[in-house]
């Protein structure tokens, strides 16, 4: 949907297809909850795998393919508030608005506890799948996001309305800009981008 800028200005959904969109996904979410229960524990599986060799794959294939690699003292040290894109102009409030991807995360911690009554070994199950959970998630969570912030190619370009993603979604303008340095065109980025778009489907019907 963010196919803005070079791809000729994108798609626009007025209220009634967003609502349409909307209800549909509830409607998809509600059908695969009322299934068995095997075919819910298969998607929870086939999710978690998806996750992590997605990541992986991102992981591996951002920094082989990126023509230019940022520097540590950029990753670590630079701050890039793009108050003009935003309209945000306080440096801590933006600071405490990128606090929130962590967050999002946080939230999914306790799943372990509010499904254990369904869980042999509860006592042990649960705990333990909290503390697997905020393991995996620092280890995956900090590789993906080196990845990403190591292999942005042009800073300026991720919310440039004119950019191939118009300037709304960084991450993917990121997978776009890296396959561009590489090969003169960043449509096979659309590969990668499939990855973060099905986990986040991965994540609905639970939610």
């Amino acid at each position: 949907m963010a196919t803005g800028g070079a791809n000729n200005g994108g798609v626009t959904f007025d209220t009634k297809q967003m609502l349409g969109i909307y209800g549909g996904t509830l409607a998809l979410c509600g059908l695969l909850n009322s299934g068995p229960v095997k075919i819910i524990a298969l998607i929870n599986d086939s999710s978690v795998w998806w996750h992590v060799l997605g990541t992986a794959l991102i992981v591996i294939a951002l920094p082989c393919i990126a023509a230019v690699k940022q520097p540590a003292s950029f990753a670590f040290t630079s701050f890039a508030d793009n108050s003009e894109e935003t309209g945000v102009y306080n440096p801590g409030y933006i600071f405490f608005l990128g606090l929130l991807m962590s967050q999002w995360t946080i939230t999914g911690f306790d799943a372990s506890a509010h499904m254990s009554e369904e869980t042999t070994g509860a006592a042990l199950a649960a705990p333990y799948g909290i503390l697997s959970a905020v393991g995996a998630s620092a280890v995956i969570g900090w590789a993906y996001i080196f990845a990403l912030v190591f292999c942005i190619q042009d800073p300026s370009n991720l919310f440039n309305p004119d950019s191939a993603t118009g300037g709304a979604l960084p991450v993917f303008q990121i997978f776009w800009d890296v396959f561009q340095s590489k090969w003169g065109s960043g449509k096979a980025s659309l590969v990668l981008a499939v990855f973060p778009l099905i986990a986040a489907l991965y994540a609905t019907p639970f939610a």
